[in-house]
C-alpha cells in the first residue's frame, strides 16, 4: 500500500518538487492552518451475494462475486496543526469531502440466463489524522494517517425478478496518504497529495434474506490551498 502511495505521489507532485527546487528558505511550519482541496477519486468495490435462486435445472446457486472499479471527483476542506522542530514537522488535521465516484459490476448468470448486477458510490469522507514531516525550508514532504468515516450508497439489481433494492450506510475505516507541500509565501500553501482509503467490509441482508457484502477502497489524487495563520 505504502509502495503505491510513494510512486504515485511522486509522479502526482513532480510539478510541485519543479517550483520547489530552491525551496531552502527558513520558512516556520509552526501553527494552524485551513484549506481546501479537489482532485480525482478512483474507487474499487469487491462485491459478493448469496441468493436464494435456482439455475433451470433446480440447482442452488451458492453466490456470487464481482470485482469493480470506478472515477469521480472529490472536493473538501480541511482543518489543522503543524509543531515545527528543526527539520521535523509533526501535526494534526480534521478535513471533510464530498466525492462521487462510483464503481458498477454486473455478472451475468449463464446456467440461468440473466444478470445479477450492482453499483456502490463513495459520497462522503471525514477523517482525523496525525502527520509526521521533514522540512526542506519552504517545501515540506510529509506521511499522514488516521480513521475515518464515510458515507455510500448501494444498489443491487436482480434482472430474474426485475427487482433492485438500494440503501445506504456509513462505513468506518482508515486512510493514509503521502503529501507534498509548498509554501508561496508567509501564508499561502500549495499542497498536493495521494491519499488511500480503506473501509470495513459492509453486510447487508435485503427483504427477502439475500444477503450481500461489499468491500470499498477509494485512491485520491489532489491538490489544493491552504491558508496559514
Amino acid at each position: 500500500m505504502f509502495k503505491t502511495l510513494l510512486i504515485t505521489t511522486a509522479l502526482a507532485s513532480a510539478p510541485l518538487a519543479a517550483m520547489a527546487q530552491d525551496g531552502t528558505g527558513s520558512f516556520d511550519w509552526t501553527g494552524p492552518y485551513a484549506g481546501i482541496f479537489v482532485g480525482n477519486d478512483s474507487v474499487s468495490d469487491t462485491f459478493s451475494g448469496q441468493v436464494d435462486d435456482y439455475d433451470y435445472d433446480g440447482a442452488f446457486l451458492n453466490g456470487f462475486e464481482a470485482i469493480a472499479s470506478g472515477n469521480g471527483s472529490v472536493g473538501g476542506v480541511q482543518l489543522g496543526y503543524r509543531y515545527q522542530t528543526g527539520n521535523v514537522v509533526l501535526g494534526i488535521s480534521a478535513e471533510y469531502a464530498k466525492s462521487n465516484a462510483k464503481a458498477e459490476e454486473v455478472l451475468y448468470n449463464s446456467n440461468a440466463g440473466y444478470d445479477y448486477g450492482g453499483s456502490v458510490e463513495l459520497k462522503t469522507v471525514g477523517s482525523l489524522r496525525a502527520s509526521f514531516g521533514y522540512s526542506l525550508g519552504n517545501t515540506l514532504i510529509s506521511v499522514s494517517a488516521g480513521p475515518a468515516r464515510a458515507s455510500v450508497t448501494q444498489t443491487v439489481i436482480d434482472d430474474y425478478e426485475f427487482d433492485s433494492e438500494t440503501w445506504n450506510s456509513s462505513l468506518s475505516g482508515f486512510v493514509a496518504g503521502v503529501g507534498v507541500s509548498y509554501a508561496i509565501n508567509d501564508h499561502l500553501i500549495l499542497d498536493g497529495e495521494v491519499s488511500m482509503l480503506s473501509l470495513e467490509r459492509d453486510n447487508y441482508v435485503e427483504s427477502e434474506g439475500y444477503a450481500y457484502k461489499t468491500d470499498l477502497s477509494s485512491t485520491q489524487v489532489r491538490v489544493g490551498l491552504s491558508y496559514k495563520f
